[in-house]
Protein backbone atom coordinates (compact mmCIF):
# COMPACT_ATOMS: atom_id res chain seq x y z
CA UNK A 1 0.00 0.00 0.00
CA UNK A 2 1.50 3.59 -1.11
CA UNK A 3 2.04 5.92 1.49
CA UNK A 4 3.20 9.42 0.94
CA UNK A 5 4.70 12.42 3.40
CA UNK A 6 5.01 15.80 1.40
CA UNK A 7 8.04 16.93 3.11
CA UNK A 8 8.66 20.33 1.66
CA UNK A 9 5.92 22.52 0.52
CA UNK A 10 6.73 24.95 -2.40
CA UNK A 11 6.76 28.71 -1.89
CA UNK A 12 4.02 30.37 -5.22
CA UNK A 13 5.65 32.83 -7.16
CA UNK A 14 9.05 31.21 -7.95
CA UNK A 15 9.61 30.56 -11.48
CA UNK A 16 10.13 26.41 -10.71
CA UNK A 17 8.18 25.29 -7.61
CA UNK A 18 9.32 21.93 -5.86
CA UNK A 19 7.99 19.06 -3.57
CA UNK A 20 9.79 16.24 -1.74
CA UNK A 21 7.62 13.34 -1.20
CA UNK A 22 8.93 10.07 1.13
CA UNK A 23 7.15 8.01 -0.96
CA UNK A 24 6.26 4.17 0.85
CA UNK A 25 4.39 1.06 -1.18
CA UNK A 26 3.45 -1.98 -1.86
CA UNK A 27 5.35 -2.96 -5.13
CA UNK A 28 2.68 -6.16 -5.71
CA UNK A 29 0.76 -4.55 -8.62
CA UNK A 30 3.54 -2.44 -9.91
CA UNK A 31 5.85 -3.24 -12.52
CA UNK A 32 8.22 -1.14 -10.41
CA UNK A 33 8.83 2.85 -9.67
CA UNK A 34 10.07 4.49 -12.88
CA UNK A 35 7.73 5.36 -15.49
CA UNK A 36 7.18 2.52 -18.21
CA UNK A 37 5.07 2.56 -21.45
CA UNK A 38 2.25 0.42 -21.15
CA UNK A 39 2.42 -0.79 -17.75
CA UNK A 40 0.92 0.17 -13.91
CA UNK A 41 4.01 1.78 -12.12
CA UNK A 42 4.72 4.01 -9.36
CA UNK A 43 5.99 7.13 -11.02
CA UNK A 44 3.04 6.66 -13.23
CA UNK A 45 0.08 6.49 -10.53
CA UNK A 46 2.06 9.12 -8.58
CA UNK A 47 2.58 11.83 -11.59
CA UNK A 48 -1.31 11.45 -12.49
CA UNK A 49 -2.52 11.86 -9.62
CA UNK A 50 -0.40 15.33 -8.64
CA UNK A 51 -1.11 16.45 -12.14
CA UNK A 52 -4.73 16.49 -11.36
CA UNK A 53 -4.35 18.17 -8.52
CA UNK A 54 -1.95 20.65 -9.03
CA UNK A 55 -3.39 21.25 -12.42
CA UNK A 56 0.03 21.56 -14.47
CA UNK A 57 2.30 18.98 -15.93
CA UNK A 58 5.25 17.78 -13.17
CA UNK A 59 8.52 16.05 -13.00
CA UNK A 60 9.47 13.23 -10.67
CA UNK A 61 12.99 12.72 -9.68
CA UNK A 62 13.32 9.53 -7.71
CA UNK A 63 16.22 8.51 -5.13
CA UNK A 64 16.74 5.03 -6.01
CA UNK A 65 14.62 3.14 -8.06
CA UNK A 66 13.01 -0.07 -7.46
CA UNK A 67 12.00 -3.43 -9.43
CA UNK A 68 8.69 -5.23 -10.24
CA UNK A 69 6.90 -6.32 -6.78
CA UNK A 70 9.61 -4.58 -5.16
CA UNK A 71 7.99 -2.95 -2.21
CA UNK A 72 9.98 0.59 -0.36
CA UNK A 73 8.70 2.84 2.80
CA UNK A 74 11.32 5.77 2.63
CA UNK A 75 11.75 6.45 -1.32
CA UNK A 76 12.16 10.19 -1.56
CA UNK A 77 10.93 11.59 -4.92
CA UNK A 78 11.37 15.31 -5.91
CA UNK A 79 8.52 16.93 -7.88
CA UNK A 80 8.75 19.85 -10.05
CA UNK A 81 6.40 22.70 -12.08
CA UNK A 82 6.58 25.50 -13.26
CA UNK A 83 4.47 28.53 -12.44
CA UNK A 84 1.41 28.55 -9.61
CA UNK A 85 -0.62 25.77 -9.28
CA UNK A 86 -4.03 26.44 -11.12
CA UNK A 87 -6.53 28.52 -9.20
CA UNK A 88 -4.15 28.67 -6.14
CA UNK A 89 -2.31 30.68 -4.21
CA UNK A 90 -0.51 28.48 -2.20
CA UNK A 91 -0.12 24.68 -1.93
CA UNK A 92 -2.00 23.58 1.20
CA UNK A 93 -0.23 20.68 2.51
CA UNK A 94 -3.33 19.03 3.97
CA UNK A 95 -5.74 19.61 0.94
CA UNK A 96 -3.27 17.99 -1.35
CA UNK A 97 -2.63 15.31 0.68
CA UNK A 98 -7.03 14.34 1.08
CA UNK A 99 -6.96 14.76 -2.75
CA UNK A 100 -4.12 12.04 -3.44
CA UNK A 101 -6.20 9.68 -0.66
CA UNK A 102 -9.34 10.66 -2.70
CA UNK A 103 -7.94 10.35 -6.11
CA UNK A 104 -5.61 7.34 -5.57
CA UNK A 105 -8.48 5.57 -4.04
CA UNK A 106 -7.21 2.14 -1.15
CA UNK A 107 -3.56 1.89 -2.28
CA UNK A 108 -2.12 5.21 -1.21
CA UNK A 109 -2.22 6.49 2.46
CA UNK A 110 -0.80 9.92 3.56
CA UNK A 111 1.19 9.81 6.56
CA UNK A 112 2.10 12.95 7.32
CA UNK A 113 2.50 16.77 5.46
CA UNK A 114 4.79 18.47 7.96
CA UNK A 115 8.64 16.88 7.84
CA UNK A 116 7.67 14.17 10.07
CA UNK A 117 8.43 16.38 12.79
CA UNK A 118 5.45 15.06 15.06
CA UNK A 119 7.00 11.79 14.70
CA UNK A 120 10.31 13.12 16.21
CA UNK A 121 8.91 14.18 19.80
CA UNK A 122 8.91 11.38 22.25
CA UNK A 123 5.64 13.41 23.56
CA UNK A 124 3.90 12.28 20.54
CA UNK A 125 4.16 9.18 21.95
CA UNK A 126 3.43 9.68 25.81
CA UNK A 127 0.21 8.27 26.37
CA UNK A 128 1.07 4.64 24.99
CA UNK A 129 3.35 1.91 26.04
CA UNK A 130 5.47 0.22 23.61
CA UNK A 131 5.57 -3.53 24.19
CA UNK A 132 7.53 -4.95 21.88
CA UNK A 133 10.70 -3.97 19.23
CA UNK A 134 12.45 -5.53 16.54
CA UNK A 135 14.83 -4.29 13.63
CA UNK A 136 16.03 -6.82 10.92
CA UNK A 137 18.83 -4.17 10.30
CA UNK A 138 20.56 -1.00 10.96
CA UNK A 139 17.91 1.30 9.56
CA UNK A 140 14.46 -0.31 9.05
CA UNK A 141 12.85 -1.16 11.99
CA UNK A 142 9.19 -1.24 13.67
CA UNK A 143 7.87 -1.50 17.42
CA UNK A 144 4.76 -2.56 18.88
CA UNK A 145 2.20 0.07 21.23
CA UNK A 146 -0.29 -0.95 23.75
CA UNK A 147 -3.15 -0.18 21.74
CA UNK A 148 -2.43 -2.44 19.05
CA UNK A 149 -0.53 -0.38 16.15
CA UNK A 150 2.82 -0.51 14.68
CA UNK A 151 5.40 2.13 14.33
CA UNK A 152 7.69 1.81 10.97
CA UNK A 153 11.28 3.29 10.96
CA UNK A 154 13.40 3.54 7.52
CA UNK A 155 15.87 5.57 9.02
CA UNK A 156 17.31 4.55 12.59
CA UNK A 157 14.33 5.26 14.16
CA UNK A 158 14.77 8.92 13.53
CA UNK A 159 11.45 9.09 12.43
CA UNK A 160 7.99 5.94 12.97
CA UNK A 161 4.89 6.32 10.73
CA UNK A 162 2.26 4.85 12.40
CA UNK A 163 -0.24 1.75 10.83
CA UNK A 164 -3.10 0.58 12.96
CA UNK A 165 -4.16 -2.81 12.78
CA UNK A 166 -7.43 -4.14 12.35
CA UNK A 167 -9.47 -3.88 15.30
CA UNK A 168 -6.60 -2.99 17.79
CA UNK A 169 -5.87 -6.50 18.40
CA UNK A 170 -3.90 -7.42 21.67
CA UNK A 171 -0.21 -7.61 20.39
CA UNK A 172 2.76 -9.20 22.52
CA UNK A 173 5.28 -9.68 20.05
CA UNK A 174 6.38 -9.75 16.71
CA UNK A 175 9.49 -10.21 14.58
CA UNK A 176 10.96 -9.59 10.98
CA UNK A 177 12.90 -12.37 9.22
CA UNK A 178 13.91 -9.35 6.92
CA UNK A 179 12.90 -6.37 5.61
CA UNK A 180 9.48 -7.40 4.09
CA UNK A 181 8.37 -10.21 5.73
CA UNK A 182 7.62 -10.61 9.74
CA UNK A 183 4.73 -11.87 11.59
CA UNK A 184 3.18 -10.76 14.93
CA UNK A 185 1.35 -12.62 17.45
CA UNK A 186 -1.63 -11.72 20.70
CA UNK A 187 -3.85 -12.71 22.52
CA UNK A 188 -6.73 -15.44 22.24
CA UNK A 189 -4.63 -17.37 19.38
CA UNK A 190 -3.87 -14.04 17.22
CA UNK A 191 -1.28 -14.87 14.26
CA UNK A 192 -0.79 -11.96 12.10
CA UNK A 193 1.80 -11.83 8.96
CA UNK A 194 3.05 -8.97 6.63
CA UNK A 195 5.07 -9.52 3.55
CA UNK A 196 5.28 -5.60 2.86
CA UNK A 197 7.49 -4.49 5.72
CA UNK A 198 4.37 -4.30 8.02
CA UNK A 199 2.19 -1.63 5.86
CA UNK A 200 -0.53 -4.35 5.97
CA UNK A 201 -1.12 -7.81 8.33
CA UNK A 202 -3.37 -10.18 7.84
CA UNK A 203 -4.28 -13.10 10.26
CA UNK A 204 -2.89 -16.68 9.98
CA UNK A 205 -4.52 -20.08 11.15
CA UNK A 206 -3.11 -21.42 13.63
CA UNK A 207 -6.02 -23.14 16.12
CA UNK A 208 -4.16 -21.52 19.07
CA UNK A 209 -6.92 -19.73 21.23
CA UNK A 210 -4.70 -19.31 24.30
CA UNK A 211 -2.71 -16.16 24.42
CA UNK A 212 0.06 -16.16 22.51
CA UNK A 213 3.32 -14.12 24.52
CA UNK A 214 6.40 -14.53 22.10
CA UNK A 215 7.35 -15.53 18.31
CA UNK A 216 10.91 -16.72 17.01
CA UNK A 217 11.64 -17.71 13.24
CA UNK A 218 14.78 -19.20 12.67
CA UNK A 219 14.46 -19.28 8.90
CA UNK A 220 11.89 -17.49 6.77
CA UNK A 221 9.70 -20.86 6.81
CA UNK A 222 10.50 -22.63 10.22
CA UNK A 223 9.31 -20.94 13.37
CA UNK A 224 7.86 -20.97 17.01
CA UNK A 225 5.40 -19.39 19.44
CA UNK A 226 4.82 -19.73 22.76
CA UNK A 227 2.22 -18.63 25.32
CA UNK A 228 -0.49 -19.73 28.13
CA UNK A 229 -0.94 -22.53 29.35
CA UNK A 230 2.34 -24.06 28.41
CA UNK A 231 1.67 -24.12 24.46
CA UNK A 232 4.26 -24.12 22.31
CA UNK A 233 3.39 -23.51 18.17
CA UNK A 234 5.73 -24.45 15.36
CA UNK A 235 5.61 -23.72 11.50
CA UNK A 236 7.13 -24.97 8.59
CA UNK A 237 5.58 -23.20 6.30
CA UNK A 238 5.85 -19.68 6.96
CA UNK A 239 3.12 -19.11 9.63
CA UNK A 240 0.67 -20.13 7.25
CA UNK A 241 -0.12 -23.12 9.71
CA UNK A 242 0.65 -24.18 12.67
CA UNK A 243 1.00 -26.81 14.93
CA UNK A 244 1.05 -27.71 18.73
CA UNK A 245 3.98 -30.07 20.18
CA UNK A 246 3.51 -31.52 23.55
CA UNK A 247 5.81 -30.18 26.61
CA UNK A 248 5.75 -30.91 30.46
CA UNK A 249 3.88 -27.55 31.95
CA UNK A 250 1.14 -25.68 32.33
CA UNK A 251 2.60 -22.75 33.35
CA UNK A 252 2.59 -19.93 30.78
CA UNK A 253 5.34 -19.48 28.63
CA UNK A 254 6.77 -16.02 28.40
CA UNK A 255 10.15 -16.22 26.06
CA UNK A 256 11.61 -18.36 23.52
CA UNK A 257 15.09 -19.08 22.03
CA UNK A 258 17.59 -21.16 19.83
CA UNK A 259 21.31 -22.02 20.31
CA UNK A 260 21.10 -23.25 16.79
CA UNK A 261 18.21 -25.34 14.64
CA UNK A 262 17.52 -28.88 17.48
CA UNK A 263 18.60 -27.22 20.79
CA UNK A 264 16.12 -24.61 22.22
CA UNK A 265 14.62 -23.23 26.00
CA UNK A 266 11.61 -21.65 26.80
CA UNK A 267 10.88 -19.94 30.11
CA UNK A 268 7.54 -19.20 31.75
CA UNK A 269 6.23 -18.49 35.42
CA UNK A 270 7.12 -19.78 38.39
CA UNK A 271 10.70 -20.63 37.86
CA UNK A 272 9.47 -22.69 34.81
CA UNK A 273 11.99 -23.70 32.19
CA UNK A 274 11.87 -26.12 29.08
CA UNK A 275 14.38 -27.23 26.81
CA UNK A 276 14.25 -29.10 23.29
CA UNK A 277 16.85 -31.17 21.66
CA UNK A 278 14.68 -32.18 18.85
CA UNK A 279 13.84 -28.73 16.80
CA UNK A 280 11.31 -27.76 19.14
CA UNK A 281 8.88 -31.26 18.36
CA UNK A 282 9.18 -32.42 22.07
CA UNK A 283 10.24 -30.25 24.94
CA UNK A 284 11.05 -31.86 28.65
CA UNK A 285 11.03 -29.75 32.01
CA UNK A 286 14.21 -28.12 33.12
CA UNK A 287 14.34 -28.37 37.45
CA UNK A 288 15.62 -25.01 38.93
CA UNK A 289 15.94 -23.87 42.27
CA UNK A 290 13.94 -20.32 41.74
CA UNK A 291 10.70 -19.84 41.30
CA UNK A 292 10.31 -16.23 40.28
CA UNK A 293 8.63 -15.61 36.76
CA UNK A 294 11.33 -15.42 34.06
CA UNK A 295 10.35 -13.21 31.04
CA UNK A 296 13.39 -13.14 28.71
CA UNK A 297 15.82 -16.23 27.57
CA UNK A 298 18.74 -15.57 24.82
CA UNK A 299 20.74 -18.17 23.47
CA UNK A 300 24.01 -16.69 22.69
CA UNK A 301 25.02 -19.12 19.19
CA UNK A 302 28.18 -20.73 20.78
CA UNK A 303 27.80 -19.28 24.24
CA UNK A 304 26.30 -18.84 26.77
CA UNK A 305 22.65 -18.99 27.26
CA UNK A 306 21.00 -16.08 29.59
CA UNK A 307 17.40 -15.54 31.38
CA UNK A 308 15.79 -12.82 33.53
CA UNK A 309 12.62 -12.03 35.30
CA UNK A 310 11.11 -10.85 38.28
CA UNK A 311 13.08 -9.57 41.58
CA UNK A 312 16.75 -8.60 39.50
CA UNK A 313 16.52 -12.56 38.42
CA UNK A 314 19.70 -13.71 36.12
CA UNK A 315 20.29 -16.94 35.45
CA UNK A 316 23.73 -18.44 32.94
CA UNK A 317 23.60 -21.70 31.34
CA UNK A 318 26.82 -22.38 29.72
CA UNK A 319 25.57 -26.18 28.73
CA UNK A 320 23.24 -25.26 26.85
CA UNK A 321 20.52 -25.46 28.93
CA UNK A 322 20.71 -28.40 31.16
CA UNK A 323 22.11 -26.70 34.09
CA UNK A 324 21.47 -23.19 35.55
CA UNK A 325 23.50 -20.96 38.00
CA UNK A 326 22.60 -17.50 39.30
CA UNK A 327 24.45 -14.14 38.82
CA UNK A 328 24.53 -11.29 40.78
CA UNK A 329 22.01 -8.27 38.98
CA UNK A 330 22.62 -5.53 41.71
CA UNK A 331 19.06 -4.59 41.06
CA UNK A 332 15.55 -5.81 42.86
CA UNK A 333 13.54 -4.43 39.46
CA UNK A 334 11.40 -6.85 36.92
CA UNK A 335 14.15 -7.91 34.30
CA UNK A 336 12.16 -7.70 31.18
CA UNK A 337 14.68 -8.62 27.93
CA UNK A 338 17.53 -9.93 27.19
CA UNK A 339 19.49 -9.56 23.75
CA UNK A 340 23.18 -9.86 22.54
CA UNK A 341 24.52 -7.74 19.98
CA UNK A 342 27.93 -10.14 19.56
CA UNK A 343 29.26 -13.21 21.18
CA UNK A 344 30.41 -11.29 23.91
CA UNK A 345 28.32 -7.94 24.33
CA UNK A 346 24.76 -8.46 25.73
CA UNK A 347 22.43 -5.81 27.53
CA UNK A 348 19.36 -6.89 29.88
CA UNK A 349 16.61 -4.07 29.94
CA UNK A 350 13.82 -3.45 32.78
CA UNK A 351 11.61 -1.64 35.55
CA UNK A 352 12.64 1.76 36.09
CA UNK A 353 14.94 2.47 33.68
CA UNK A 354 17.12 -0.50 34.46
CA UNK A 355 19.98 -1.09 31.70
CA UNK A 356 22.71 -4.30 32.51
CA UNK A 357 25.62 -4.96 30.49
CA UNK A 358 27.71 -7.60 29.72
CA UNK A 359 31.52 -7.45 28.33
CA UNK A 360 32.16 -11.52 28.78
CA UNK A 361 29.39 -13.36 26.97
CA UNK A 362 26.76 -12.86 30.06
CA UNK A 363 29.20 -14.50 32.87
CA UNK A 364 29.25 -11.11 34.44
CA UNK A 365 26.55 -7.80 34.02
CA UNK A 366 27.36 -3.92 35.42
CA UNK A 367 24.33 -1.38 35.76
CA UNK A 368 23.96 1.71 33.40
CA UNK A 369 23.18 4.67 34.26
CA UNK A 370 20.54 6.14 31.48
CA UNK A 371 18.93 8.57 34.08
CA UNK A 372 15.63 7.43 32.70
CA UNK A 373 12.88 6.44 35.50
CA UNK A 374 10.36 4.42 32.82
CA UNK A 375 10.03 1.22 32.57
CA UNK A 376 11.80 -0.79 29.87
CA UNK A 377 9.72 -3.85 28.26
CA UNK A 378 11.70 -5.01 25.39
CA UNK A 379 15.38 -4.43 23.21
CA UNK A 380 15.94 -5.04 19.66
CA UNK A 381 19.87 -5.13 18.01
CA UNK A 382 19.85 -4.31 14.11
CA UNK A 383 23.87 -5.08 13.90
CA UNK A 384 26.36 -5.22 16.19
CA UNK A 385 26.65 -1.46 17.31
CA UNK A 386 23.47 -0.25 17.14
CA UNK A 387 20.20 -1.08 19.35
CA UNK A 388 17.04 0.00 20.48
CA UNK A 389 15.26 -0.26 23.61
CA UNK A 390 11.37 0.89 24.36
CA UNK A 391 8.86 1.13 27.24
CA UNK A 392 6.68 2.79 29.12
CA UNK A 393 4.91 6.51 27.91
CA UNK A 394 6.22 6.20 24.59
CA UNK A 395 10.27 5.82 25.85
CA UNK A 396 12.70 5.26 23.24
CA UNK A 397 16.47 4.85 23.52
CA UNK A 398 19.09 3.99 21.50
CA UNK A 399 22.14 2.97 21.65
CA UNK A 400 25.34 3.12 18.78
CA UNK A 401 27.93 1.27 21.15
CA UNK A 402 26.47 -2.09 21.72
CA UNK A 403 24.82 -1.14 24.90
CA UNK A 404 27.73 1.03 26.49
CA UNK A 405 25.89 4.77 25.87
CA UNK A 406 21.97 5.30 25.29
CA UNK A 407 20.56 8.43 23.75
CA UNK A 408 16.66 9.23 24.17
Amino acid sequence: MPSLQATSVPTVGDREQHLRLIVAYDGTDFHGFAENDGVRTVAGVLRTALESVLGRPVGLTCAGRTDTGVHARGQVVSVRWSGEPSGAGSVDPVRLRRSLVAMLGPEVVVRSVDRGASWRRIEMFSRVDFVSIDFPDETNGSLLDSTGAVWLTANGGLNWIPVPIEANPRISDHHFRNRQIGWAVGADGLIMRSDNGGMSWRRQGGGAREDVNDLLFLTERFGFSAGAKGRVWLTNDGGRNWYQVATETREDLNSISFADGEVGVAVGNNGTVMRTTTGGVTWRSVPVQWKEFFTGIFMVPGGDAIAVGSNGLILNSSDRGITWSKLDSATGSWLEDVKFATKNEGVIVGGRGTVLRSIDGGRTWQTVDIRLKENLYALSFGDSRFGVAVGASGTIVTTNDAGANWTQ
